[in-house]
């Protein structure tokens, strides 16, 4: 007889949102930032100045900028649009054991609705080649601009 693997639970898909004062909230922010730290993602996710745990949690404790999903581990999946001129530059992280699933897939396209239904234009910016060329693919309307040497 062979044996099943078992398979890993779904996580929970439902968008949530910060309430400010809300302890539980801020240790979810602090958990988040440390995942993205051990993930080795915080250059290519984070300004710098968001780099230190308490800018972290300060700028993403602002009311309706983040979106984002959790599991027994954590924010596993988050979205956030900050408002500038008439749009938003739009951010997103995955936890890498979602990264390329299709619950993570769905989870962008609802964050997406959410976001286009607050702002007409989101901008993406990214350093990451793959990332890049998806953006400038034929269902994206983009303007490829310079980029710094890293």
């Amino acid at each position: 007889m062979s044996q099943e693997t078992p398979r890993r639970p779904q996580p929970d898909t439902t968008l949530r949102c910060l309430y400010a004062n809300d302890i539980r909230h801020e240790v979810l922010l602090l958990d988040w930032w440390k995942q993205i730290m051990l993930a080795g993602d915080m250059d290519r996710t984070l300004a710098l100045s968001l780099h230190a745990p308490l800018a972290f949690c300060a700028h993403f404790s602002q009311p309706d900028l983040l979106r984002f999903c959790i599991d027994d581990q954590g924010i596993w999946f988050a979205f956030w649009a900050e408002p500038i001129l008439a749009g938003a530059v739009q951010g997103l992280w995955i936890r890498p054991t979602y990264r390329k699933s299709r619950v993570s897939v769905d989870c962008v396209l609802r964050a997406l609705t959410w976001a286009f239904a607050l702002y007409p234009v989101l901008l993406s910016t990214t350093i990451q080649p793959s990332i890049a060329h998806q953006l400038h693919s034929p269902s994206h309307s983009s303007v490829p601009l310079p980029t710094r040497a890293l």
